[in-house]
């Protein structure tokens, strides 16, 4: 169908109406179909939007799942090593010590990982991007920033957990025995 195609000036809205009652006023009985381009936009990537959510949501979903994994991981391991940390605060290790002692323990296990899973993120990512035609340019960027923030929250959180069982007393790890 032969169409026409009519550029507004702000605000959109309000000159749309007024286009709109302008062309019912002049041609009372035509069949005009008066139609925004951002609608037909919208509708067009109205399906993009929803993988983007699925996405999205399935992207929460594995990050809490995955923090929950590591607050547990952490939990055991101070668990496990609890009275390591106290003969060691007891020999005269400082909470800082310690701290650095688990976290860099926690690190051997994290930076592989990571990069493992950035290095399959990206290969299989990529994948599945050649198959469209407009692609997100520095994609690798993208890559190596989420890999620097997943290990930075690891840091984080192993951190905030040993700190608090390096700050305690270590007699009352020893009194379990």
């Amino acid at each position: 169908m032969p169409y026409i195609s009519i550029k507004l000036k702000e605000p959109f809205n309000a000159n749309f109406t007024k286009l709109e009652a302008e062309i019912k006023n002049h041609y009372p009985e035509s069949e005009y179909n008066l139609v925004s381009y951002k609608s037909i936009a919208d509708e067009q990537n109205s399906n993009t939007k929803i993988i983007q959510r699925i996405f999205l949501s399935v992207a929460v979903i594995i990050a809490l799942i995955a923090f929950v994994g590591l607050t547990g991981f952490l939990r055991d391991e101070m668990q496990r090593r609890s009275k390591e940390i106290a003969i060691r605060k007891i020999s005269g290790a400082s909470s800082l010590l310690i701290v650095k002692m688990i976290t860099s323990g926690m690190l051997w296990i994290a930076v592989p990982a990571v990069v493992l899973g950035t290095v399959a993120a990206f290969l299989i990512s990529d994948m599945w991007l050649d198959s469209f035609s407009v692609t997100v340019p520095y994609l690798t960027l993208y890559y190596v920033i989420s890999a620097i923030v997943v290990l930075t929250l690891i840091v984080v959180c192993a951190v905030a957990m040993t700190r608090h069982k390096a700050c305690e007393n270590p007699s009352s790890n020893l009194k379990s025995e």
